[in-house]
């Protein structure tokens, strides 16, 4: 028995949003600018308009009365960043590859000294919170906020306002009747206050195609065969299986290398219910796919907040699943934020599981989150101050860039962007289909196809645009990027669901009408955890190279798709649209730079920041060091033309050849047993590879058996003995031909 669900992921246009219609082109400060701004401010301070809902203002949200004063509010009262613009500064420099800073992020206590919040706002702020009968008061790792709870009474007398209830699009909502004003002694230390108002303004960007119900496969039973292949059966068509997609995007010579995610962790922020570990297990059977459940210990669910079981858990099958198929053996960590009655999920909470997934002390170096609002001042001055935070400490956070193509599917205006999409601060991930079923190659792509609004619904494709607050970026360089705003998607993979007869997207299992259900799932809720997944084991990869670890991508990423590379690491999309935008050469809103080859953007990371891809000895110290024969040093340099002594030789030169025999008796006098290079040396003297000297010369004296010396010591430079080695073992590297 199977179900139809509506394909086309649309938001009625009837559903206004108070994000679309807070902000005008141009209008008003970045939320950097007016927190640094109001540093210092000692006088009673208004908070600005936009905290009150428009809804509110013009009266579309229908007053009921009151909101209960014994109620219980959760609010987030934002602190302001220490130094906005040298902390923009730092990101910048520690992503660009050139830098000497590059890969050199910070501690989170480094971080805490030199640009998060000062710890007297802090403390500021808990105090007045406390003399106003606000008892539940928690700070944060990072000091970017003080969360409270309490109640209604206490926040109202607080802050001068008046908290009512409304109806509005069928929901009952609470918000503050007027813009709060702030006292003298916390005037200078609040720069917004999250969670005054109730009204839903995101949603997951996940589109179903169809799911069947099915009968459960649970784990290690003789139903679930787990395939000889890397992870899984390749199914060849959609909706399709990991396998499929790591022949589609050059995965499969990292997973060949032991690239799978082993030692690295994936987080997810989201609301609502998690899979079950049958649904899971479900899912490996039919896909023969390595899975991460609680069973196995590989996935973990994190309340935040008190977490939420409310909902379908699709969209948290998605997210697990395609990250985890991906990078296969790593860890998934699920922040559940909490949702209200109706499901929904606050804006404090989505702050808290983001900042928690960012300072958690599991290396939670990739944070994927499929979902979206639009942008304005309530997402930007809640979301950004963790987002740029959290940055600088290595996290990369990868967001859906939307399911509307351009337009808002919120209220319907075209075009419109959608946060957090649009931070400058997040690798934003747009959506495509494959215009082949997928062999064993990439079968080429094109954007997810834009159906324009009808009926009532809001229009269907890859989300993209240029923001309206945030200015372009010093690192947004690249072939058809000319706008002087941040624009978005970064890159792109498999989005589209397809629709009924056209299935496009991604074989997902999840519980279902009281059982278990499986089918095709797409949407950019697909594109972000895939990204993710991907990015994880290419870390892994070249941390293993002793490469400094991608944290916030972006900088890198447009120097991989602007600089020349070896190899080529995106795919570059050519047809299709989001309806105002298009795709085109290079950069566009709509794809982004692209999809991804992973094994050439690996390969491509893989270089040092003083070897450039024009110096005489790129193309054997490539080959080297992705072989593990020769690493650099801890600043991402190989420094060329340093010398490398006979002993290092020896080592690079045995290594490559895989000489592990034993190394028999000491030969030279001056490599005795148990020296660092004895082994090496021994190996390659026995045959006849390298030699040594004479005894008998100036500091070289004869002993027992007049043995020769090896001079362990002396010199020739790196970058030749790369050349020699390569030319010896490997031919074609000279020819740019890598593993």
């Amino acid at each position: 028995m199977s179900a139809r669900i509506n394909t086309k992921r649309r938001g009625p246009l009837a559903f206004i949003s108070l994000m679309a219609l807070l902000i005008v082109a141009g209008s008003g400060q970045t939320w950097a600018a007016q927190n640094s701004a109001q540093a210092g401010v000692s006088a009673p301070r208004i908070m600005p308009a936009e905290s009150v809902p428009v809804q509110v203002q013009n009266g579309t949200a229908q007053l009921i009365g009151k909101h209960a004063d014994d109620a219980t509010l959760n609010l987030l009262f934002m602190l302001p960043i220490r130094d906005p613009a040298g902390l923009e500064a730092f990101i910048a420099d520690v992503g660009d590859p050139d830098s000497p800073n590059y890969g050199r992020y910070l501690t989170l206590d480094e971080a805490n000294a030199r640009f998060n919040p000062d710890i007297t706002h802090e403390q500021s702020v808990v105090s007045w919170l406390r003399s106003g009968g606000i008892t539940n008061v928690v700070t944060t790792p990072n000091h970017l906020y003080v969360k409270a709870s309490g109640a209604t009474s206490s926040f109202s007398a607080l802050l001068n306002v008046q908290f009512n209830d409304y109806m509005l699009d069928g929901r009952r909502i609470y918000s503050v009747n007027q813009p709060p004003v702030l006292p003298a002694q916390v005037s200078g230390d609040i720069s917004w206050i999250t969670n005054l108002s109730s009204v839903a303004t995101y949603r997951t960007m996940i589109s179903k195609g169809t799911l069947a119900s099915r009968t459960p496969i649970p784990a290690g039973s003789e139903a679930q065969k787990i395939s000889p292949l890397n992870n899984g059966n390749a199914h060849g068509q959609a909706p399709y299986y990991p396998q499929d997609l790591a022949n589609a995007y050059d995965v499969n010579p990292l997973w060949n290398g032991g690239f799978k995610g082993n030692g690295t962790t994936v987080a997810i922020t989201l609301w609502g219910a998690a899979p079950s570990d049958l649904s899971l297990d479900t899912w490996a059977g039919d896909t023969a796919a390595a899975v991460a459940t609680r069973a196995n210990g590989r996935l973990a669910i994190i309340p935040i907040d008190g977490g939420s079981t409310i909902g379908d858990p699709t969209e948290a099958s998605l997210d697990i699943l395609a990250s985890g198929g991906m990078a296969y053996q790593a860890q998934i960590r699920f922040y559940q934020a909490r949702t209200d009655r109706n499901g929904d999920p606050d804006t404090a909470g989505l702050v808290d599981a983001l900042n928690a997934a960012g300072t958690d002390t599991v290396a939670n170096r990739q944070i994927t989150n499929s979902w979206s609002g639009d942008e304005n001042s309530e997402g930007i001055n809640s979301f950004e101050p963790v987002l740029q935070s959290n940055s600088a400490t290595g996290h990369n956070y990868i967001f859906s860039s939307g399911d509307a193509g351009s337009a808002s599917p919120f209220t319907g205006r075209d075009p419109y962007p959608g946060y957090p999409s649009s931070s400058p601060y997040v690798t934003s991930v747009g959506g495509t289909r494959f215009v082949a079923n997928v062999g064993t190659t990439w079968p080429g792509e094109r954007s997810w196809d834009y159906i324009p609004a009808s009926g009532g619904y809001a229009p269907q494709g890859s989300g993209g645009g240029f923001s309206l607050r945030f200015g372009r970026p010093t690192w947004q360089v690249a072939a058809g990027f000319n706008n002087p705003k941040r624009g978005y998607p970064d890159v792109a993979v498999l989005a589209d669901p397809g629709g009924p007869g056209d299935p496009q997207g991604f074989y997902v299992c999840t519980d279902y009408q009281g059982g278990i259900g499986c089918g095709d799932v797409g949407g950019t809720s697909l594109s972000a955890p895939l990204w993710a997944g991907m990015m994880a084991i290419t870390n892994q990869y070249i941390v293993a190279n002793n490469r400094p670890a991608l944290g916030f991508a972006n900088p890198r990423l447009y120097k991989l798709a602007t600089d020349p590379q070896s190899y080529a690491p995106l795919h570059d999309t050519m047809q299709g649209t989001n309806g105002a935008y298009a795709t085109g050469g290079g950069w566009d809103a709509v794809t982004g730079l692209g999809s991804p080859d992973l094994m050439n953007i690996a390969r491509d990371l893989n270089t040092f920041s003083d070897v450039s891809t024009g110096n005489t000895f790129y193309p054997y110290i490539e080959c080297l060091t992705s072989r593990y024969i020769i690493s650099g040093y801890a600043d991402n340099t190989f420094r060329p033309n340093n010398n490398v002594t006979r002993g290092q030789l020896s080592k690079i030169v045995s290594n490559s050849a895989n000489f592990t025999d034993d190394a028999g008796a000491q030969l030279f006098q001056d490599v005795p047993a148990g020296s660092t290079y004895f082994d090496y040396v021994q190996r390659l003297a026995h045959r006849g590879i390298m030699g040594g000297y004479p005894c008998g010369g100036a500091g070289e004296p004869c002993g027992a058996g007049n043995k020769p010396y090896f001079r362990v010591n002396n010199n020739a430079t790196r970058g030749q003995s790369s050349k020699v080695v390569a030319n010896t073992f490997f031919p074609g590297c000279n020819a740019g031909i890598g593993p």
